[in-house]
């Protein structure tokens, strides 16, 4: 693929976006994130009130079926109702373990443990070489992308195709056609 004879060689003076996100982070980029820039706050030394990714009763998923990864068809609406008034309580849990460690004069790089990480929101800058850009996308675009992280991708893909839109194209092909109607890891 085109992604594959992209050149890697960093800091070869290449354009190279840099976003300033805010969201669910920890699904953003995989682990091996070694020609990107990453500057994420971390509450260690700026004070930011803790807010978390809610999921609306109507958008619980199966697993799916066939394969490991993705999401099957909606969860029954009793179900979500029962599932989204569980979190709820587990984040209101979470917050109140983190202010109680707080109020005791808990250094709050030890308090922010009781934050369940997976489910809050972080500002992030992120700058990356246009191959990690488009490998990205590759990847949170795929149709067995969590649906969540796509819709970020696709937002990534909308800000930066206008500044690069041969190496993108390049890099992943066409974008898709709104009008089509499918949405990112649907």
């Amino acid at each position: 693929s085109a992604l594959r004879r992209w050149p890697t060689s960093a800091g070869s003076g290449s354009p190279e976006p840099c976003l300033r996100l805010s969201g669910a982070a920890r699904q953003a980029v995989g682990s091996d994130h070694t020609m990107e820039g990453w500057n994420e706050s971390s509450r260690r030394y700026v004070t930011e009130e803790p807010t978390f990714y809610a999921i609306e009763p109507t958008a619980w998923r199966a697993a799916p079926e066939s394969r490991k990864q993705g999401s099957g068809e909606p969860l029954p609406a009793e179900v979500g109702q029962r599932l989204s008034a569980e979190l709820a309580a587990h984040y209101a849990r979470s917050l109140e373990g983190y202010e109680a460690a707080l109020a005791a004069g808990v250094a709050v790089e030890q308090a922010r443990v009781f934050l369940p990480a997976y489910a809050l929101y972080v500002r992030w800058r992120w700058t990356a070489s246009l191959q990690a850009v488009g490998h990205f996308l590759a990847q949170r675009l795929a149709d067995d992308a969590q649906r969540e992280i796509a819709a970020y991708a696709a937002a990534v893909r909308e800000l930066t195709a206008p500044h690069f839109p041969q190496a993108l194209a390049a890099l992943l092909g066409p974008a898709p056609d709104p009008a089509a109607g499918r949405a990112p890891g649907a």
